[in-house]
Formats: C-alpha cells, structure tokens, sequence
C-alpha cells in the first residue's frame, strides 16, 4: 500500500520542493519546511509513523469550472489501516488580507471538488496572536489515526 501510494508522485514531488526558498527549518525526520508551524505538524505525523506516513505539497489536481488547476496541500496523509488519503492545508498567514482571501477561493475549490473539510482536507488556521497549539495539532492527528 504504502509504495503504491508512493510510486503515484514524480519524481521531482517527492520532497518539499514545489516552493524550494525559505525551506530554513528541519524536521524530526531530517526534512525541510518553511516554517515552525509546518515543522510542528510534521514532527507530529513523524511520531505516529506506524500508523500513518505522509509527504509534502503533493500536486493534486482540481476542477474550476471547465479548467483543471494544480494545488499543493501542505501535506498528504495515508492512513494505514484504512488505506484513505487525507490532505491537510496550513494556513499561517491570516492576517494578510490577500493570503486569506486566496485560502477562501481554495477551501471553495476544495468543497466544489468533492472534498469534506474535517473528512477529506484538514485544515488549520494561525493568526499573528494566536500561535498553533502543538496539542491541538496531536489530537487531530489521534483523531485521524483512530478510524
């Protein structure tokens, strides 16, 4: 299962170099990320390792209107034991006016798409004055691992 899920990526997608700048932050498992956030959420995946394995902004594909785009959730998710796929998106800038108003435009193309949020697409939010809370992010992942 796992290398079926693995062996649908290029080459080019299998680390975190769809943004390759600014990768300053190394994770648990030796990984680069952008931020402290992004490093939080995926040494946290990183510690339920047997239950679930996980990559970094996997192309996926999604129809707007007659046109299909390319996103890159910040993460894609295989839970093991269900063998389901959930992408989980970040979003650690809401405080710039355009940051959020394109992450509207994408949670709509998400929903549009099929996709549930909480089900489908985690979603998790950080204002300036509100840091992400490390046991909000373990719990969700309990959550995940739990089904």
């Amino acid at each position: 299962l796992i290398n079926e899920w693995r062996s649908k990526r290029k080459d080019d997608e299998k680390d975190n170099s769809f943004h390759p700048k600014g990768l300053r932050y190394e994770t648990d498992q030796g990984d680069m990320v952008r931020s402290k956030s992004e490093m939080i959420i995926a040494n946290s995946l990183y510690q339920r390792r047997d239950e679930i394995v996980y990559d970094y902004e996997y192309e996926l594909e999604l129809r707007v209107g007659k046109n299909v785009i390319i996103i890159h959730p910040d993460f894609r998710i295989l839970i093991l034991k269900t063998g389901r796929i959930v992408y989980w998106e970040h979003v650690g800038m809401l405080d710039d006016p355009t940051y959020a108003n394109e992450f509207v435009t994408k949670v709509n193309t998400y929903v549009n798409n099929g996709f549930v949020p909480g089900r489908d697409v985690i979603f998790t939010y950080e204002p300036s004055d509100n840091p992400i809370d490390t046991r909000v992010i373990k719990r969700m992942i309990a959550e995940l691992c739990s089904e």
